[in-house]
Protein backbone atom coordinates (compact mmCIF):
# COMPACT_ATOMS: atom_id res chain seq x y z
CA UNK A 1 0.00 0.00 0.00
CA UNK A 2 2.87 2.39 0.85
CA UNK A 3 3.61 1.94 -2.59
CA UNK A 4 0.22 2.79 -3.92
CA UNK A 5 0.56 6.16 -2.03
CA UNK A 6 4.27 6.95 -2.87
CA UNK A 7 3.91 6.18 -6.43
CA UNK A 8 0.22 6.27 -7.98
CA UNK A 9 -1.45 8.88 -5.25
CA UNK A 10 0.60 11.88 -6.76
CA UNK A 11 0.72 10.75 -10.72
CA UNK A 12 -3.34 10.28 -9.91
CA UNK A 13 -3.64 14.16 -8.23
CA UNK A 14 -1.73 15.78 -11.18
CA UNK A 15 -3.65 13.79 -13.84
CA UNK A 16 -6.52 14.99 -11.93
CA UNK A 17 -5.60 19.02 -12.39
CA UNK A 18 -6.47 18.84 -15.47
CA UNK A 19 -9.76 19.78 -16.04
CA UNK A 20 -10.29 18.16 -19.45
CA UNK A 21 -9.49 14.51 -18.26
CA UNK A 22 -11.28 15.14 -14.96
CA UNK A 23 -13.71 12.48 -15.71
CA UNK A 24 -12.39 10.05 -18.11
CA UNK A 25 -9.39 10.15 -15.58
CA UNK A 26 -11.89 9.17 -12.54
CA UNK A 27 -13.71 6.23 -14.29
CA UNK A 28 -10.39 4.73 -15.52
CA UNK A 29 -8.85 5.29 -11.57
CA UNK A 30 -11.70 3.46 -10.07
CA UNK A 31 -11.81 0.91 -12.53
CA UNK A 32 -7.78 0.41 -12.13
CA UNK A 33 -8.56 0.80 -8.23
CA UNK A 34 -11.37 -2.28 -8.36
CA UNK A 35 -8.54 -4.28 -10.35
CA UNK A 36 -6.02 -3.94 -7.23
CA UNK A 37 -9.04 -5.42 -4.85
Amino acid sequence: MSYWKEKVLPTMKKFFDKPNSKKKGAAEANKAFEDLK
